[in-house]
């Protein structure tokens, strides 16, 4: 059974409180400004397509902005575009910069960026303009300018910052959708192998995102199965669920090749979830010609009256069709994603809080700061004192690197024990003189210890009476049975060294940066 692409109720979507569309819209919007979605996912539309697919002429017909195409630098940051319904004398244009993850924790950065902002009044504004703020906006992020020269020696070839893009009249749906670079499979001077996996990876972050809605523009004129940004989005979205199929240029397509393209829209090739659009892009002709937006939508119109394009149902042909759906699926898609949304902000904020409690009370001042730096101090020279005695905390392992007094134990014991057993150079012998067993080790001397002492004692005679023994052969007979405990010392000395400085500095130094705030060391 062929599986009929989604139908969204267009009438009740007209009569839809538009002030609770506007801030669902809002909310999320202004939750991706404060960086919120660096943290966690937001519901989102995201545009994804392959150069020359028409992708930069759909969002011309969805915004009425001219967006450059044909250049040789293709973009290089993400683009947001926001449309808001609003009486006629608020419609106006803004123009942002949102910082992106490399932005977002460097203040002056922040703040630099956020200095660029545009207001501009819709009757004032033209596509001179639009293309002036761009190049404007590429330079603030650090990128060149469109038609630059020597770009094969750029130093930044991609900004994560995102562009945004409001626009407010009363002709426009409430809808935000994100456009990403092209994906191109050519590489040229000015677009590297490096830019193109760069892209890729770009694409795929975006459309990995459970919450994100994908619109795959695809070009008429070109094989389903060569469109390799739709492979991408098939590859993450295998089922359709969350894929909408838009297909440009179908006035360009070869006579014969219509019905091809026509199964595709009807959604008998390619099943997904919300089904495909089909939409008529301006010629080169009416780009030059200057056709007005509203001209546009007439021919379109026209165009998909015509056979045999007729058969497409017309709620699923046009910009305008088009642009409604996209407002009530994204309004659906919010609404359904809101309430687990709030609840990872929620937890987040728990998180954090929990975080900034454990640095304590503020220290702003030179004193309070001098007086929590000597509180942490004191309490860590009384920590490791209470180590050093053998006083453990209680949820502390029988191994755990801070049992610092017990370590010192086991080193000693192991070094007694050594010392023992391999820290003479005979062997000691009991009263019966035979080689006590406690005493042994392979490396010992096997003359008799008792020979020794006897020589010693024989050769060392001199002025002392009769039976007495001169003091200095107990100061040489004590040399040569332990000469060998300077080494055992010395390796028990530097067992004793890695103790303190590997088990217990190294332990501090090389732990996560939250062991070292006061709650986790105290």
């Amino acid at each position: 059974m062929v599986k009929k692409p989604t139908s969204l109720n267009l009438e009740a979507f007209h009569t839809l409180d538009k002030d609770k569309r506007q801030a669902y819209l809002a909310v999320v919007d202004q939750l991706r400004e404060l960086g919120v979605g660096e943290d966690l996912s937001l519901p989102q539309l995201v545009v994804v397509g392959d150069q020359s697919s028409g992708k930069s002429s759909l969002l011309e017909g969805l915004t009425g902005l001219s967006f450059p195409v044909a250049s040789d630098l293709c973009t290089r940051h993400a683009t947001q575009i926001v449309l808001r319904r609003v009486p006629a004398h608020e419609a106006a244009i803004r123009i942002s910069i949102i910082p992106g993850p490399s932005s977002i924790d460097n203040a002056d950065e922040k703040e630099r960026l956020g200095k660029f902002a545009r207001c501009i009044k819709t009757t004032a504004f033209g596509a001179d303009e639009f293309a002036s703020i761009l190049d404007e906006a590429s330079e603030i992020m650090g990128l060149p300018r469109a038609g630059a020269t020597g770009l094969d020696n750029i130093e930044k070839r991609f900004s994560d910052n995102v562009l945004k893009v409001e626009l407010s009249g009363p002709e426009h749906n409430h809808l935000s959708v994100v456009d990403v670079p092209g994906l191109f499979h050519n590489p040229a001077i000015y677009q590297t192998n490096e830019d193109l996996e760069i892209i890729r990876k770009l694409i795929m972050d975006y459309i990995s995102d459970a919450r994100t809605i994908i619109l795959a523009v695809i070009d008429a004129r070109n094989n389903l199965a060569n469109q390799e940004v739709f492979k991408m989005a098939r590859g993450i979205d295998p089922r359709g669920d969350r894929t909408v199929g838009i297909i440009t240029k179908c006035d360009v397509v070869q006579s014969g090749d219509e019905a091809g393209v026509i199964r595709i829209a009807q959604n008998l090739v390619e099943k997904l979830q919300h089904g495909w659009f089909a939409v008529r892009n301006r010629s080169p002709s009416e780009i030059k010609a200057g056709v007005s937006l509203k001209d546009r939508h007439a021919t379109e119109r026209e165009f998909f009256m015509t056979s045999p394009w007729s058969e497409l149902r017309k709620d699923r042909t046009g910009i305008p069709a088009l642009s409604a759906f996209l407002a009530q699926l994204l309004y659906e898609h919010i609404r359904r994603e809101f309430p687990s949304v709030v609840d990872e902000i929620e937890k987040h904020c728990k998180q954090l809080l929990a975080d900034i409690e454990d640095l304590g009370p503020p220290r702003q001042s030179s004193i309070e700061q001098r007086q929590y730096l000597t509180q942490v101090a004191s309490r860590y020279q009384k920590k490791l004192a209470d180590y050093l005695r053998g006083v453990y905390d209680a949820d502390l392992s029988s191994d755990h690197p801070l049992k610092l007094r017990m370590h010192i134990k086991d080193l000693n014991d192991a070094f007694a024990k050594t010392t023992s057993k391999q820290g003479h150079t005979r062997a000691f012998r009991n009263t019966d003189d035979e080689e006590d067993s406690e005493y042994h080790f392979k490396g010992s001397e096997k003359s008799s210890i008792y020979d020794c002492i006897r020589t010693s004692y024989l050769e060392a005679r001199g002025s002392e009476l009769p039976g007495c023994v001169n003091p200095a052969v107990l100061e040489n007979l004590f040399r040569q049975q332990t000469f060998k405990r300077q080494e055992i010392a010395e390796q028990h000395l530097e067992k004793f060294k890695i103790a303190l400085e590997v088990v217990w500095f190294r332990y501090w130094t090389t732990r996560p940066v939250k062991l070292i705030t006061p709650s986790d060391f105290f």
